[in-house]
């Protein structure tokens, strides 16, 4: 009897302690103790191809490479420099043509130019990146996946370029108004030439993203990427005088003879969805 006591007392006990074990089981501490790879001390080079999620005026495909260095298992540096292919969207074409088919003499003869209109070619810059969040998940039984989530900021800075949707250049018939274009490329039946602007602008960068492992060496990186810079564009701009505006059509910009820089011009913002492949060594 007293064996039989002193078994189901011990069941007892053990029943009370095994809810409370696996309450005080730090998960995360054994996904850190089974990490795949180890970053600290480590060296990161990373390729990826970005598309702009907000295309109103512009759209951009960005290329970059990157180099990072990782500090610690959660901080790292990152150097990453680009190229990008950008165009102007059928929005902007459409917005362009609405205000260079109207008669400058009798219909908005004043005007604004359009903002966000900035295209960036080439870019480079110098993050700090915070990875607090490590993380592991299943796929199948026989492919676990190892993940860090993260967060970035720094700054550079970028080649941009604009092309004016309506301080157009050149001569156009009234007869012959409404199939006038205004174009980069010089397309369209009776073409004006867009006041072209240069410059190198100071980037801000800021952004969050995931890398997933599935082995030592190799893994693929998701981001979201906000890249802001100043804006700026000329307003009260007087058409009729601006299309005969030739030396603004050779020199561009600064040979501008019409209107006068916003005041207030804020910041345009470039949001890039990033995939990319990583490589620690």
């Amino acid at each position: 009897m007293k064996s039989t006591l002193r078994a189901l007392t011990l069941l007892a006990v053990g029943a009370m302690l095994a809810p409370a074990s696996a309450l005080c089981a730090e998960p995360e501490k054994v996904v850190v103790r089974n990490r795949l790879f180890v970053n600290e001390g480590k060296f990161e080079a990373t390729a990826s191809a970005g598309l702009s999620l907000v295309n109103y005026l512009t759209s951009h495909t960005n290329f970059t490479a990157g180099l990072a260095y990782n500090l610690t298992e959660q901080w790292a540096v990152e150097f990453a420099g680009g190229w990008a292919l950008s165009s102007q969207t059928n929005v902007a074409e459409a917005a362009s043509n609405e205000v260079v088919q109207s008669n400058p003499a009798s219909q908005q003869k004043t005007v604004d130019d359009f903002e966000d209109l900035w295209q960036m070619t080439w870019n480079v810059g110098l993050a700090a990146r915070w990875s607090p969040i490590y993380g592991k998940m299943n796929v199948a039984a026989e492919l676990p996946v190892h993940f860090n989530a993260y967060l970035l900021a720094g700054g550079g800075l970028g080649g941009m370029e604009r092309d004016s949707l309506v301080y157009c250049i050149g001569e156009v018939a009234d007869s012959h108004r409404k199939l006038a274009s205004c174009r980069p490329d010089g397309s369209g039946d009776y073409p004006l030439a867009p006041l072209h602007s240069s410059q190198i602008k100071p980037m801000f960068i800021g952004g969050l993203g995931f890398r997933f492992f599935v082995n030592q060496w190799a893994g693929l990186r998701l981001e979201v990427r906000d890249v802001m810079f100043p804006d700026s564009y000329r307003v009260d701009i007087a058409r009729a005088a601006a299309e005969k505006d030739v030396a603004a059509r050779d020199a561009g910009d600064e040979a501008a003879t019409q209107g006068q820089a916003a005041s207030s011009p804020g910041l345009t913002h470039l949001i890039f969805f990033n995939i990319g492949a990583t490589f620690s060594f």
